[in-house]
């Protein structure tokens, strides 16, 4: 599906450019168009936060539609301007028009072919459309596979250079590749368990930080078979510990592994929202103080009254990760827009908290 898309566009576009447009124009709406792509992942799922309330039963479409609505009407405007500054056409001369305007034309098909791609992603679709990016069963966070060119990762890319960039110069408070380090990764990680009706989204806040958040973990740890954890070279093994809140419980539970993850930063000083930043997929959750059961990213966890205490309003637990070294964890992320601030264990190392159930999964 993907690859007939990206080709289809390219094609067209071009066509549409060789055919009937000039290379001014094509230039300028080139422009437009990267332009109107950044509008999109920017204001997009502000915007989905703002009216997904309001649409019922298409609240889990609220992240196209309004994803698809701001490109549209930003890239109508433009293209008002477009054509109320470029009356009269520009002519360069055959050669140079009979050349440019279908290379100008094929990019900015490619442009557009990564909208569509991440438009897709989007929507609550089954995990392999547009195109699987994952494996279903045994998903690699490590290896996701591209669609053809790659269109979805160089926008999301170019994106985020700017929004640490240029965008950062004039006011942006977050950046995007810090706050959505490895966006499209997890939009399909978190489509992973929709013929399962395993939410994507929570309707409110669901998480919340431990204090501390996140500390190195023993060196002798076991999985639930005896076997002692095998290290990762050029890694550390870490804990990071989120509390559920109990009042979010229905939105929460089930949740997949790969729903969950941190974000890291090469340095932790400074705004911990602007920067680069690398995400990081958890392996398993701790069972006991020194056991953890590890799980495929696919793999559900039910969360339930009884794993709160009589009093509790939030159920903690220690997640196990194997941090690249040189890399801090800023931020802990669950499902689609739960984001929490993470602090780091300095002297004190918490004790674990295991999880309540020896069959963690929700099989």
């Amino acid at each position: 599906m993907a690859l007939l898309a990206v080709l289809l566009i390219i094609a067209g576009s071009a066509a549409i450019q060789y055919f009937k447009g000039n290379t001014a124009k094509a230039a300028a709406t080139l422009i437009a168009v990267i332009s109107c792509g950044f509008a999109a992942l920017g204001l997009s799922e502000p915007l989905a936060r703002l009216v997904g309330t309001y649409l019922g039963m298409l609240a889990e479409w609220a992240d196209l539609l309004c994803f698809v609505l701001v490109f549209v009407l930003s890239f109508a405007i433009l293209q008002t301007a477009i054509s109320q500054i470029l009356k009269e056409p520009i002519d360069l001369g055959k050669p140079i028009e009979q050349v440019a305007r279908p290379i100008l034309g094929a990019i900015i098909g490619y442009i557009i072919s990564g909208v569509v791609l991440i438009g897709l992603a989007l929507a609550p679709l089954p995990p392999g459309y547009p195109y699987p990016r994952f494996d279903s069963v045994r998903p690699d966070a490590s290896r996701p596979k591209r669609g053809l060119l790659n269109p979805d990762g160089f926008l999301c890319g170019w994106f985020g250079l700017a929004s640490r960039g240029s965008l950062a110069a004039i006011g942006n408070p977050q950046s995007f590749s810090l706050v959505r380090a490895g966006f499209l990764d997890q939009l399909y990680l978190n489509r992973l368990g929709t013929a399962h009706k395993v939410t994507r989204r929570t309707e409110g806040p669901a998480i919340e930080a431990g204090r501390p958040g996140v500390w190195q973990g023993p060196t002798d740890i076991t999985d639930t078979q005896g076997s002692r954890l095998t290290t990762m070279p050029g890694h550390t093994f870490m804990l990071a510990r989120i509390g559920f809140k109990r009042g979010a419980l229905k939105d929460i539970s089930p949740f997949l592994l790969g729903q969950v993850r941190l974000i890291c930063k090469a340095s932790s000083n400074g705004n911990p929202f602007s920067g680069k930043g690398r995400a990081i997929y958890p392996i398993g959750l701790m069972v006991g103080p020194r056991q953890i059961a590890l799980k495929g990213l696919a793999e559900s966890i039910r969360l339930e009254e009884k794993d709160f205490g009589r009093e509790d309003s939030v159920r903690y637990i220690d997640f196990g990760f194997f941090v690249p070294d040189g890399w801090t964890p800023v931020l802990a992320q669950f499902k689609l827009n739960n984001m929490v601030q993470l602090s780091m264990a300095r002297e004190q190392i918490p004790q674990v908290i295991p999880f309540g159930h020896a069959d963690a999964s929700g099989e």
